[in-house]
């Protein structure tokens, strides 16, 4: 493995590996380390770059990738439908770096180039933000504390708060801190 981007945890104790050489997972109780290659419906194959996994709530498990989108897969590691980014196309080029679900079910997501993406599962609707706070800087890492505030890093050292998480306020709640 070249660059280890995340290291992930899943609801079945796996080790979820996040590298610059695809996805590995690691089983603990089994002893078993396998390479996994990202496919999509119609068994398009991708062997590229892996940024982040994030296991939801519901168990589906999204693998973000560097230049080729967002991937689903149920917990056997069966291709599902990806609520996140449902047409495929849409994927191409998408690189995210980070992914988080937050209390509420959203998940969030950073991507390359400032902006993020937010999933609202009620509402089964994705919400790009393009922010100028972001100031054209990949978003690398996305967290939410303990008192329901959004924090997101930036490839250059940005720090911004999203305050109560409440990104409709695009003008008030995001601030530099």
């Amino acid at each position: 493995l070249e660059t280890i981007y995340q290291l992930y945890e899943d609801r079945d104790a796996n080790i979820w590996i996040s590298s610059s050489n695809g996805l590995f997972m690691f089983n603990p109780g089994k002893q078993i380390f396998s390479n996994l290659t990202n496919i999509r419906k119609g068994k398009d194959e991708f062997k590229n770059s892996v940024d982040a996994v994030l296991q939801s709530k519901s168990r589906i498990i999204y693998v973000s990738t560097w230049g080729a989108g967002i991937f689903a897969y149920d917990s056997n590691f069966n291709v599902v439908a990806n609520s996140l980014i449902p047409i495929a196309k849409d994927n191409n080029g998408l690189a995210g770096w980070d992914m988080h679900e937050r209390k509420n079910g959203e998940i969030w997501i950073a991507v390359q180039g400032g902006s993020i993406r937010i999933y609202n599962p009620k509402k089964n609707k994705a919400t790009e933000l393009k922010l100028s706070v972001f100031e054209n800087k990949t978003v690398r890492q996305v967290i939410e504390d303990s008192i329901g505030n959004m924090w997101m890093g930036t490839q250059y050292g940005l720090i911004i708060k999203c305050s109560n998480s409440n990104w409709h306020d695009t003008v008030n709640a995001f601030k530099i801190m």
